[in-house]
């Protein structure tokens, strides 16, 4: 699955009416009904599932999922675990 789509689909699981992925990805983070516990676990999945090692500082204010997925394609391989 693409990152966008997963990042997408695991936005959408929380929502009673969810929301177009054309409007996810415009959306800020605050805006998206996540609390910061909901962002840890997203992008926890997000590293294991793409193997990627994610700053913590790659969430800013008023960055939208779009924004969020631009920086989260940029990182690095997270290192081989022991």
């Amino acid at each position: 699955m693409d990152l966008q789509d997963f990042v997408i689909a695991r936005l959408q699981e929380g929502e009673s009416s969810p929301r177009s992925a054309e409007q996810l990805l415009g959306c800020r983070f605050e805006d998206t009904g996540l609390d910061s516990l909901d962002l840890m676990h997203l992008i926890m999945a997000v590293e294991e599932t793409y193997g990627i090692s994610i700053d913590d500082g790659i969430l800013r204010s008023g960055m939208t999922v779009a924004e969020f997925i631009a920086a989260v394609r940029k990182c690095p391989p997270s290192a081989p675990q022991s």
